[in-house]
């Protein structure tokens, strides 16, 4: 729907790997100081590694539209 396609806009695709703490913290809920945790456990084998880490402070409906933040990393 519009709503999706809104959102989707306004976000820059975020590298596990590669991203800064902000882009890192357009994750719903996150904040600094987790965007900082999730940077000093690089580098991440995968994404599904990077969402298992992310899973120590997010929720299960915050994971999912991570997912959806994620570049596609392999």
């Amino acid at each position: 729907g519009l709503t999706a396609a809104i959102i989707k806009s306004e976000y820059v695709p975020i590298a596990i790997n590669d991203s800064d703490s902000a882009t890192l913290q357009q994750i719903p809920g996150l904040d600094a100081t987790e965007a900082e945790t999730l940077m000093a456990g690089r580098p991440y084998a995968s994404t599904d590694a990077f969402l298992a880490k992310l899973s120590e402070f997010a929720s299960a409906a915050e994971l999912e539209i991570a997912k959806s933040y994620l570049e596609n990393n392999q």
